[in-house]
């Protein structure tokens, strides 16, 4: 029961995946959610690490996420719900999925309101 064990320290919600291989995503934080990160029980899959950069003069710490969901479903709902204060630096892939769930969200919602 090692593996399940294993997985149920990462579980972030109930994406988490008790088959496929971890991934590795790293996501860059913005400076005053960092001890929220580092405190709340739900990111117990997240690590900080030393590294520190500033875009449109705010400072961002990087974060190493373990995965578990090919897909990424178990990360996707953290990011959207704390944007645009988390970005993703890698993998492109996750990039790419946030970028169409925002469009096809916006294109709903603008196709709704009309």
């Amino acid at each position: 029961f090692e593996n399940v064990n294993l997985r149920l320290q990462l579980a972030m919600n109930a994406y988490v995946d008790f088959v496929e291989p971890i991934k590795i995503v790293y996501i860059l934080v913005v400076d005053y959610l960092v001890n929220h990160i580092e405190v709340a029980s739900f990111f117990t899959a997240w690590r900080k690490t030393e590294y520190i950069t500033e875009i449109n003069k705010k400072k961002y710490r990087r974060f190493e996420v373990r995965v578990t969901n090919p897909n990424f479903e178990d990360i996707i709902p953290t990011i959207l719900k704390y944007m645009p204060n988390m970005l993703i630096e890698e993998p492109n892939e996750l990039k790419e999925k946030i970028d169409l769930i925002i469009s096809q969200y916006t294109k709903t919602y603008i196709n709704a309101t009309k």
